[in-house]
């Protein structure tokens, strides 16, 4: 789906921006950890998206705690301080997205758990 979302915008000369939501909506759910707010970010650079939105999930809690913002914040930094541009190459194999930049930045997303696997650096 978001290869495809990639080339359409690719083809009409627009950004891609997008949600990669990984966490369950609804009210009875709980708000996403920080670490699938982490996960959500790292499929968003792996989708080769040029923007992700980040939104305040109101409910009868109220806007999203300053923890979760900052969670975001943190891994929007971590993302733009390690990548440059879109991956050479991303693929799933099961529930694992793999994405590999070049200059060596790998990650591995656990797409069912909402979790970041693996980072790797630049060598």
């Amino acid at each position: 789906m978001w290869q495809a979302a990639r080339q359409n915008a690719d083809k009409a000369g627009v950004q891609a921006i997008g949600n990669s939501q990984l966490h369950p909506l609804g009210p009875d759910q709980p708000r996403p950890t920080p670490q699938q707010i982490r996960a959500q970010v790292w499929v968003a650079a792996a989708a080769g998206l040029d923007g992700l939105l980040g939104y305040s999930l109101l409910s009868a809690e109220g806007v999203l705690p300053v923890a979760l913002e900052l969670a975001f914040l943190q891994a929007c930094q971590e993302v733009n301080g390690l990548t440059a541009g879109r991956p050479a190459s991303a693929s799933t194999f099961g529930n694992l997205l793999t994405a590999t930049w070049l200059g060596g930045v790998s990650v591995t997303v656990d797409l069912q758990r909402s979790e970041v696997l693996k980072l790797k650096t630049r060598s």
